[in-house]
């Protein structure tokens, strides 16, 4: 990851009730699996978050499921981009079957995967 952030440094960011924003851009980040499960488990309980973009890294397969499972419980996020991170069709259906039961996203970018 960029800038010396690490994954334990995400994962507080994201699950600070206090931060406020509604708004991350971590594109082209060097984002990889382990920064998805962390960012996964994360929207979890992230209270704020409205538009996430993590276009162009590779959050793989394992980073797609762990999204995915988190879309089943966050009814907050609208608008997500997972644009080029290698999901793999694991991933990709992880992502589709919390659809089933999101209520609240507006606007789903998965191009190439």
């Amino acid at each position: 990851m960029k800038n010396g952030m690490n994954c334990t440094d995400l994962a507080t960011f994201l699950t600070d009730p206090t931060a406020g924003y509604t708004t991350l851009t971590l594109t082209d980040a060097n984002l990889d699996a382990e920064d998805g499960v962390t960012i996964g488990q994360s929207l979890q309980t992230n209270t704020s978050l409205l538009e996430l973009d993590l276009n162009d890294n590779n959050l793989g397969p394992e980073g797609g499921i762990a999204i995915g499972q988190s879309l089943q419980t966050n009814n907050l996020l609208r608008i997500l981009d997972l644009t080029d991170n290698n999901l793999g069709p694991e991933g990709g259906v992880a992502i589709g079957q919390s659809l089933q039961t999101n209520t609240s996203l507006l606007e789903l970018s998965l191009g190439s995967n």
